[in-house]
């Protein structure tokens, strides 16, 4: 059920790549509406898609530290995503359709703590990438 909801959610967040004029061209042959296409997107993904999950949860557990509610890490072949050749996130800051929510991301001290919390989660990731596979790195001391 879990799976099914999730695509529900996929196609219906790719479904509005159907409104650009060049939409094949530009997704190379993508239809959102085939499950051939998203077959091969998850081919694609599958690629980084453990570093892009650590790069996930690095930067959700920055958003928690923040006090921001954890709404958890989510996989779906999104369009956006796919084409990506590295580790890559989609990121849900908020809601601005809640009140309390539009007034955090619409304040600098919102989009400063968002902020950071990527730039940490970020920084966290790549550190702990270079530790497995043994490149040295400097700690991120500034973020």
């Amino acid at each position: 059920e879990r799976n099914s909801k999730n695509m529900a959610v996929v196609q219906r967040e790719n479904a509005v790549i159907l409104m650009e004029k060049d939409y094949r061209t530009v997704y190379k042959g993508f239809d959102p509406r085939s499950s051939e296409s998203y077959i091969m997107f998850e081919l694609m993904q599958n690629t980084y898609q453990d570093q892009s999950i650590k790069l996930a949860q690095q930067i959700q557990k920055g958003f928690v530290a923040k006090g921001r509610h954890d709404r958890g890490v989510k996989l779906g072949n999104l369009a956006v995503l796919v084409f990506s050749a590295m580790p890559s996130v989609l990121v849900e800051l908020g809601f601005i359709s809640n009140p309390a929510e539009a007034r955090y991301l619409g304040s600098e001290a919102g989009r400063d703590e968002l902020a950071s919390a990527i730039a940490r989660g970020f920084a966290r990731s790549k550190e702990d990438y270079d530790r497995r596979s043994g490149k040295v790195s400097e700690p991120t001391r500034h973020l």
